[in-house]
């Protein structure tokens, strides 16, 4: 169990495997039928009354297989995973340097612009001192 720093909850971390046991034990303890199929679809607390239709509904459910329904992971290729980091890496330092050379062009233009101003501001100025 580890201690996350964004959250104050701990992040646990259970395989498939250890999930299903889990949830054979805690079968017994809540009871038979619509309450278990209640719990494993709406979580451990339920504070609320079940409607009608909903607990018909709930006692027709046939848990599904899961590990049926797993795809499976294909052999990894290492290769291809390091040039596809490799060229992401390259991607994201060519995006980094054309938004730090259009910052600077940007900060360029808008200082030269304010040089202009403040000359244009003080030209009537200075015309009156040269004349």
């Amino acid at each position: 169990m580890e201690v996350q720093d964004d959250n104050d909850l701990p992040h646990i971390t259970r395989n498939l495997v250890q999930i299903q046991h889990m949830g054979e034990r805690l079968c017994p303890s809540r009871g038979s039928g619509i309450e278990v199929k209640a719990a494993r679809l709406f979580g451990p607390k339920m504070s609320y009354e079940l409607p009608q239709k909903l607990s018909s509904k709930l006692e027709t459910l046939v848990p599904a297989n899961v590990y049926e329904t797993v795809p499976r992971i294909p052999e990894s290729d290492i290769q291809s995973f390091l040039k596809s980091e490799r060229e992401n890496a390259l991607f994201s330092a060519l995006l980094m340097t054309r938004k730090s050379v259009s910052h600077s062009l940007c900060h360029n233009q808008l200082v030269l612009y304010f040089q202009f101003c403040v000359i244009f501001i003080s030209l009537p100025q200075l015309m009156k001192s040269v004349s």
